[in-house]
């Protein structure tokens, strides 16, 4: 499913437009992996689904001036979960993998002369990435019954900022030149923890393995950064 939604704020001044996409295939992949489970003699099911919005605001300040504002969001998510029917020695395989990003932008556009341009952006973007696995197996003795099981969660969020500003000189009808400069910061965190019924003693789920992501038995690296200032002229000849 998808929709759209645009149309001008104030006559030849602004406009908007909003757009939205969501999957449905998610419905359909949960009622056949139930089926399929149940004919081997599980319960449980698989599930897919994805969904984003995006939204723009165009604003013309006066004759020479253009802002554009930008904002754009996504999310997918991916799920497979399967156990053992009540009452049988208990069996669960957990996976859960979801992704997702976010972008601000604003940016302005001037025009100077009939020959001279300038574009400025600047722009915050995160993405996130996690996923979670789990093998769970119940064991039966005559004293006792316990479980035994392998969980894991990575994760990673990436987060950048940026500046960037351009001006464009049309010097004659075979030259042209194009000069700018380009700053970009990127922070990166990153996160790997794997436990078992040896390492703790309440079963592991995804948010009680956040919870431990400064404990011994996992890595939390600190954040990681890069930054880059780029200055550029480029000469354009026709």
């Amino acid at each position: 499913m998808s929709g759209t939604i645009e149309g001008p704020i104030i006559k030849d001044k602004g406009s908007f437009m909003i757009s939205y996409r969501r999957t449905f295939m998610d419905v359909w992949i949960k009622e056949l992996t139930k089926q399929i489970n149940r004919g081997n003699n599980k319960v449980g099911n698989a599930n897919y689904f994805f969904s984003d919005i995006n939204a723009k605001l165009n604003i013309r300040l006066n004759k020479k001036t253009r802002l554009l504002l930008q904002s754009l969001h996504s999310n997918d998510e991916f799920s497979n979960d399967i156990k053992s029917k009540p009452g049988e020695l208990r069996e669960e395989n957990a996976n859960l993998i979801n992704w997702g990003n976010s972008l601000y932008s604003i940016r302005l556009h001037r025009d100077w002369g009939k020959s001279l341009f300038s574009r400025t952006v600047a722009y915050t973007t995160n993405y996130n990435f996690e996923s979670y696995k789990n093998n769970l197996f119940g064991t039966k003795t005559i004293h006792q019954d316990s479980i035994i099981f392998n969980a894991s969660l990575y994760a990673s969020k990436i987060n950048e900022v940026g500046l960037k500003h351009e001006f464009d000189w049309m010097a004659s009808k075979i030259h042209r030149l194009k000069l700018g400069a380009n700053y970009q910061s990127r922070r990166f965190n990153p996160l790997a923890l794997a436990v078992s019924e040896r390492d703790i003693s309440k079963e592991p789920s995804p948010e009680y393995l956040h919870s431990l992501r400064l404990s011994n038995g996992g890595v939390g690296m600190k954040s990681i950064y890069l930054l880059k200032t780029i200055f550029r002229l480029v000469v354009v000849f026709r």
